[in-house]
């Protein structure tokens, strides 16, 4: 058995909060972890303000990548790590494989598309990570998804959530899930707790 910390963020723009996310990374010092938004203008910006402990791997948005979306996974260096894939343009995912001792472990990190973007784009998001699940068992490999996938999943399959009814994202991730019964949400266990720190109202006027 063992024991290591992984953790994920949608960060809404990094840069912006650099100084106060490298002072929790000395201090947690996750052995990996996953940023989604990172919104930077070009690779290689994150790393150069983290503490240098990190192999980073990136994906950035072909067009205006700072005004959306980005990806980082970043694993400590005294893991040995590859990057294996990414989505290419139409999705936003990366794929890097982690040696854990005798383990080889698989870590996605993955943006999920708006609810307003066309049903085929979603599909290759979700489509993406089924191929990441069946490759991950095929080859026998542990497997971290990670993910920000724009998904009400509502309060029948995550217990408080606010949202009481599943959005077409969350109608997708609940098929993901039924089709991968092996996969377990752990924001849907109970050792998963917390409160709402930041909330958006809407008014119409």
């Amino acid at each position: 058995e063992f024991e290591m910390v992984i953790f994920g963020v949608n960060a809404n723009k990094i840069l912006n909060k650099i100084d106060s996310f490298d002072n929790w990374i000395k201090e947690k010092e996750p052995a990996i972890f996953c940023i989604q938004e990172t919104k930077v203008a070009a690779i290689g910006q994150i790393q150069t303000k983290i503490t240098n402990k990190y192999q980073f791997y990136e994906k950035i948005r072909v067009l205006n990548p700072a005004q959306g979306g980005g990806l980082c996974i970043s694993v400590n260096k005294d893991l040995p790590s590859a990057l294996i894939r990414d989505g290419g343009e139409e999705v936003e995912c990366l794929t890097v494989q982690v040696e854990v001792g005798p383990h080889e472990l698989v870590v996605v990190c993955g943006y999920g598309p708006q609810e307003n973007s066309g049903i085929s784009r979603k599909e290759e998001f979700w489509q993406y990570l089924e191929r990441e699940v069946e490759e991950a068992s095929r080859e026998e490999k542990m497997l971290v998804i990670q993910m920000d996938s724009n998904a009400w999943l509502g309060n029948n399959i995550i217990p408080g959530d606010p949202n009481l009814i599943p959005n077409s994202n969350g109608k997708l991730f609940y098929r993901f899930l039924e089709r991968n019964k092996n996969i377990s949400l752990i924001n849907s266990k109970s050792i998963c707790e917390g409160v709402i720190t930041r909330q958006r109202t809407t008014e119409l006027l």
